[in-house]
């Protein structure tokens, strides 16, 4: 299912880019909570910042599908300085996940992610514009919000037009580089189909990795 092939990809990608030993990991949308969940676990120095808009959703993740209620945060939602200390390893903020990107990638203060997930559907069963769109908040703060190696991932549902949002992706980081290092070859995308669903996994890594490197 999904989830599974969405955390799989995730840490494969991790691997790939060399992030395999401390990764910082910002998942906007809980869900379940079994993908950042099982992030930590895997990672077991990682850092897990959740972003998630509906209240009912967080309280449904503690009450009944076991994410575990110490990651719940007790401060207000504000970007977590790089150097400050962590409320644990796995934290769950409410808030919008968009607008928490870009406040991040506005403060030189803030967090910086080896990888960002998104994993948030609207009403329609749809990513929202915010997260997917060339001039919403988070293709614009990318540039700022990963780290040199890091890389986007995406579960997207069924019909969703996927290249429009890895394309406006790899616009924003190709943009927001150096000139050496903005060359449409810098950037590897790729998609994956996720087995017994018609959703599909996407991922945009800022530096495609040399040829030859070993998971």
């Amino acid at each position: 299912n999904y989830p599974k092939t969405f955390a799989a990809a995730v840490a494969a990608a991790l691997c790939l880019v060399g992030e395999r030993t401390r990764p910082r990991i910002l998942v906007i949308g809980l869900g379940s909570g079994s993908v950042p969940l099982w992030l930590a676990n895997a990672f077991q120095e990682s850092t897990v910042d959740v972003l998630e808009l509906e209240p009912a959703v967080l309280q449904a993740a503690k009450d009944a599908l076991g994410f575990p209620a110490t990651a719940f945060s007790d401060l207000d939602f504000q970007p977590r300085a790089a150097s400050s200390p962590s409320h644990g390893r796995l934290r769950a903020i409410q808030g919008d996940g968009a607008l928490y990107a870009a406040d991040c990638a506005a403060d030189a203060q803030g967090s910086r992610y080896d990888a960002v997930l998104v994993d948030a559907y609207d009403a329609l069963n749809q990513v929202p514009s915010p997260l997917v769109s060339a001039d919403g908040p988070l293709a614009r703060a990318l540039p700022h919000l990963l780290t040199e190696n890091g890389f986007v991932a995406a579960n997207v549902p069924p019909g969703f037009p996927v290249q429009d949002m890895m394309q406006a992706y790899v616009d924003s980081l190709r943009a927001g580089d150096q000139p050496e290092l903005a060359s449409s070859d810098a950037i590897a995308a790729l998609s994956l189909q996720v087995p017994e669903t018609a959703n599909s996994v996407s991922l945009v890594l800022r530096r495609a990795p040399a040829t030859g490197t070993e998971l």
